[in-house]
Protein backbone atom coordinates (compact mmCIF):
# COMPACT_ATOMS: atom_id res chain seq x y z
CA UNK A 1 0.00 0.00 0.00
CA UNK A 2 1.04 3.64 -0.78
CA UNK A 3 0.51 6.52 0.38
CA UNK A 4 -0.28 8.50 4.01
CA UNK A 5 -3.32 9.90 5.23
CA UNK A 6 -3.23 12.52 7.12
CA UNK A 7 -5.60 12.24 10.50
CA UNK A 8 -5.88 15.66 12.53
CA UNK A 9 -8.01 15.52 15.54
CA UNK A 10 -9.04 18.74 17.24
CA UNK A 11 -10.23 19.15 20.73
CA UNK A 12 -9.67 20.31 24.33
CA UNK A 13 -6.78 17.94 25.40
CA UNK A 14 -7.49 18.85 29.00
CA UNK A 15 -10.90 19.34 31.03
CA UNK A 16 -10.45 22.87 32.23
CA UNK A 17 -12.43 21.69 35.75
CA UNK A 18 -10.81 18.43 36.38
CA UNK A 19 -7.51 19.21 34.65
CA UNK A 20 -7.57 15.71 33.81
CA UNK A 21 -7.28 14.40 29.71
CA UNK A 22 -10.41 15.74 28.15
CA UNK A 23 -12.90 12.93 26.28
CA UNK A 24 -11.69 14.02 23.07
CA UNK A 25 -7.96 13.16 23.97
CA UNK A 26 -9.20 9.53 25.10
CA UNK A 27 -10.81 9.40 22.19
CA UNK A 28 -8.18 10.70 19.86
CA UNK A 29 -6.07 7.62 21.98
CA UNK A 30 -8.58 4.75 21.60
CA UNK A 31 -8.26 6.26 17.57
CA UNK A 32 -4.44 6.01 17.57
CA UNK A 33 -4.96 2.06 19.60
CA UNK A 34 -7.19 1.02 16.94
CA UNK A 35 -5.25 1.87 13.89
CA UNK A 36 -2.04 0.95 15.70
CA UNK A 37 -3.90 -3.01 15.47
CA UNK A 38 -4.86 -2.53 11.56
CA UNK A 39 -2.84 -2.99 8.44
CA UNK A 40 -2.90 0.31 7.74
CA UNK A 41 -0.58 2.36 10.74
CA UNK A 42 2.12 2.51 8.81
CA UNK A 43 -0.24 4.91 6.12
CA UNK A 44 -1.29 7.24 8.49
CA UNK A 45 0.07 10.29 9.87
CA UNK A 46 -2.11 10.68 13.44
CA UNK A 47 -2.04 14.66 14.96
CA UNK A 48 -3.99 15.39 18.33
CA UNK A 49 -4.40 19.11 18.04
CA UNK A 50 -5.35 21.75 20.65
CA UNK A 51 -7.90 23.92 20.08
CA UNK A 52 -7.09 26.25 23.32
CA UNK A 53 -3.18 26.32 22.23
CA UNK A 54 -3.32 26.77 19.26
CA UNK A 55 -3.73 29.21 16.02
CA UNK A 56 -6.82 28.36 14.81
CA UNK A 57 -5.99 30.57 11.61
CA UNK A 58 -4.35 27.67 10.27
CA UNK A 59 -7.13 25.39 10.05
CA UNK A 60 -9.71 27.53 8.36
CA UNK A 61 -12.39 24.60 7.49
CA UNK A 62 -11.75 23.35 11.46
CA UNK A 63 -12.24 26.93 12.53
CA UNK A 64 -15.36 27.49 10.05
CA UNK A 65 -16.80 24.23 11.70
CA UNK A 66 -16.26 25.09 14.98
CA UNK A 67 -17.71 28.94 14.60
CA UNK A 68 -20.70 27.12 13.14
CA UNK A 69 -21.15 24.99 16.57
CA UNK A 70 -20.38 21.67 15.45
CA UNK A 71 -19.21 19.85 18.59
CA UNK A 72 -15.45 19.11 19.16
CA UNK A 73 -13.71 16.52 18.44
CA UNK A 74 -13.59 17.45 15.08
CA UNK A 75 -11.87 14.89 12.96
CA UNK A 76 -10.08 16.29 10.02
CA UNK A 77 -8.77 13.71 6.83
CA UNK A 78 -6.34 14.93 4.45
CA UNK A 79 -7.32 19.06 5.55
CA UNK A 80 -11.20 18.05 5.10
CA UNK A 81 -13.50 18.04 7.89
CA UNK A 82 -15.31 14.91 8.26
CA UNK A 83 -16.43 14.39 11.39
CA UNK A 84 -17.64 15.88 14.29
CA UNK A 85 -18.85 15.38 17.80
CA UNK A 86 -17.24 11.74 18.22
CA UNK A 87 -14.45 9.63 16.51
CA UNK A 88 -15.51 6.60 14.15
CA UNK A 89 -12.93 4.44 14.08
CA UNK A 90 -14.05 2.00 11.83
CA UNK A 91 -15.54 4.20 9.23
CA UNK A 92 -11.96 6.22 9.28
CA UNK A 93 -10.22 2.90 9.28
CA UNK A 94 -12.58 2.34 5.67
CA UNK A 95 -11.90 6.09 4.76
CA UNK A 96 -8.04 5.09 4.84
CA UNK A 97 -8.36 1.96 3.33
CA UNK A 98 -10.51 3.42 0.14
CA UNK A 99 -7.45 6.13 -0.06
CA UNK A 100 -4.80 4.06 -0.44
CA UNK A 101 -6.40 1.44 -2.73
CA UNK A 102 -7.07 4.42 -4.89
CA UNK A 103 -3.31 5.09 -4.12
CA UNK A 104 -2.28 1.85 -5.59
CA UNK A 105 -3.92 2.02 -8.73
CA UNK A 106 -2.48 3.10 -11.65
CA UNK A 107 -4.15 6.06 -13.64
CA UNK A 108 -4.55 5.71 -17.46
CA UNK A 109 -4.82 9.06 -19.27
CA UNK A 110 -5.62 9.21 -22.66
CA UNK A 111 -4.66 12.25 -25.15
CA UNK A 112 -7.57 13.93 -27.03
CA UNK A 113 -7.22 15.73 -30.14
CA UNK A 114 -9.18 18.70 -31.10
Amino acid sequence: MNGTVKIDVFGVARDPQTKLNSLALKKYFSLVNYLEGSDVINNVDLHFIDTTETDMNNYPAVKNAIQQGRPLPITAVDGVVEYYGDIPYETIYQHVKRHLVLADKPRHYQLYRF
